[in-house]
């Protein structure tokens, strides 16, 4: 059974890299310059890796641009944000994540993002000055030359969440999809182009969380900056009527803080794991409770840094310098079936919550680490088994078939993308009684 492709399809609705950090004057030269070592030509090149013709055929990212443009879904949500449905390259709410969103004078002659989607430079960086000598220069050089430095699992995850996580609030309530990320998944249920050995899945899976609460806790604390206590009507925004609307960042805290908490405690320690929990409390009671004002949001960027500063260096030096193996991972995997509060301690929505199911990101995020702990567990168990196919890596051990089928049970709880298939097919009690069919079997 392929558990994860409706979850998994919510992930993998594009990205493509914020530029901030890395800006430069270098030029992006097409991803058809990549094909000729990466692609139909690679047989040249044995070594290579046929990642071009990986993107092109079967990566959804070469169809980024396509989709905005063709899917009827997406015209339904630019209607609602009154956007103009003939020009889609103008919707730059939705072309900064559907292709790669670069000025114009920083096209190359055979550049254009609007026919190549997310191709190879929105994740590898602008190619100008790379292209040709990165097959004989080092790693270092190459990063020098341009190139974004993916080996570093932390810059990974952060280019992913650019836009996996986050969406724009109007996007949201126009109908956009829900989305919510998780590495290890994302990772390894696209068509990969790359060796699996990279990294072990408890690292991507525990590196993409950290990651993941340290985005959401920004994004969170950027949007206070959006309120205004007193209304300017004379500018044109939602956000001066409508103040509450950080119920739908915290949401995503929260369900990051779900699975970083266990793994802060076993990583990291209790101590630790008590600081992060009381930090998230201050924070929700900024972000929730108070009223709109300056004082708030210094404060709540104040809180929001302390939270945020080191936890993911601290999480990833950790994983580099401890021994892990399979009890390890098996404790943590019993820590991940706690029950699941049946209702958000202390949150009270402030506006209609139509496009939520309340506790469902937390359960999703649930199902996917205890999922990633089995994928870690045979890991350690047989490393040299993480260059096959991870699809069916796993159910290669029969005896854990009890395991397996609880968690697949789990699955059925969490497996559905729209808003009102949750409705009807999620509920916290349920799913808290086959958490707990999984930690007795996980306990044998």
């Amino acid at each position: 059974m392929n558990r994860f492709i409706p979850l998994v399809s919510l992930f993998l609705l594009f990205l493509t890299p914020s530029l901030s950090a890395q800006e430069t004057d270098r030029k992006y030269v097409g991803v058809r310059e990549c094909d000729g070592c990466h692609g139909g030509g690679a047989i040249q090149y044995p070594n290579l890796v046929n990642s071009w013709q990986i993107w092109a055929q079967d990566d959804k990212h070469s169809r980024a641009y396509s989709d905005l443009v063709e899917k009827p879904l997406s015209k339904h949500i630019a209607g609602w944000m009154g956007l103009p449905l003939d020009q889609p390259a103008s919707w730059k709410k939705c072309t900064v994540c559907h292709m790669a969103d670069v000025p114009q004078e920083r096209w190359g002659e055979k550049f254009d993002p609007t026919t190549e989607g997310v191709g190879c430079e929105a994740c590898h960086g602008p190619a100008e000055d790379y292209l040709i000598p990165h097959k004989s220069q080092t790693y270092a050089q190459n990063l020098q030359a341009g190139m974004f430095d993916l080996k570093d699992i932390r810059a990974r995850a952060r280019l992913c969440l650019d836009c996996h996580a986050g969406l724009d609030h109007e996007i949201v309530a126009a109908g956009h999809p829900d989305l919510n990320f998780e590495l290890f998944h994302f990772s390894f249920w696209q068509p990969p182009h790359w060796n699996y050995a990279e990294a072990s899945p408890f690292n991507f899976w525990a590196i993409g969380q950290a990651v993941a609460l340290e985005k959401t806790v920004n994004d969170l604390v950027e949007d206070s900056n959006l309120y205004q206590p007193i209304p300017v009507f004379q500018e044109k925004s939602c956000y001066n009527c409508h103040h509450k609307l950080d119920r739908d960042r915290w949401r995503q805290v929260e369900a990051h803080q779900t699975v970083v908490r266990p793994l802060v405690k076993n990583l990291l320690g209790e101590d630790r794991a008590q600081k992060l929990d009381a930090d998230l409390v201050r924070i929700r009671q900024y972000a929730i409770d108070s009223l709109p004002s300056d004082d708030r949001t210094r404060s709540l960027k104040d809180l929001g840094d302390q939270l945020t500063a080191g936890l993911v260096d601290d999480v990833s030096k950790a994983l580099s310098t401890q021994p892990l193996d399979a009890d390890f991972v098996r404790s943590l995997l019993v820590d991940l079936t706690e029950p699941i509060p049946q209702e958000s301690e202390g949150l009270k929505p402030h506006l209609p919550v139509a496009w939520m199911v309340e506790n469902f990101n937390n359960a999703e995020q649930v199902y996917l680490g205890i999922y990633s702990m089995i994928y870690a567990i045979r890991y350690y168990e047989a490393p040299e088994k993480s260059t096959k196919s991870m699809a069916s890596w796993v159910t290669e051990q029969p005896s854990e078939e009890g395991l397996l089928a609880a968690v697949d049970q789990l699955f059925e709880f969490v497996k559905h993308s729209k808003v009102a298939n949750r409705q009807v097919s999620y509920d916290t009690e349920g799913f808290n009684q086959t958490l707990e069919k999984v930690k007795n079997e996980a306990d044998r």
